[in-house]
């Protein structure tokens, strides 16, 4: 397919969307790795931690649109 065509299929537009570890920045330091902490010294549960990342991730990502 063409560039245009791939472009034209994505949401955005864009079809060099990969995320670098500097675009990543943001998103490890303010939502995974404070959840990641609190569940490797036990201040919170597997299941709590599935439930926040997955509501503190949309809420995120939402933000940057």
């Amino acid at each position: 397919p063409s560039l245009t065509a791939l472009a034209s299929d994505s949401p955005s537009g864009d079809i060099n969307t990969v995320l670098t570890p500097t675009r990543l920045g943001g998103y490890l330091a303010g939502v995974l790795y404070p959840l990641e902490s609190d569940l490797l010294f036990g201040k919170t549960t597997a299941a709590k931690f599935i439930s926040d990342l997955k509501s503190k991730s949309a809420q995120y990502w939402s933000s940057k649109k």
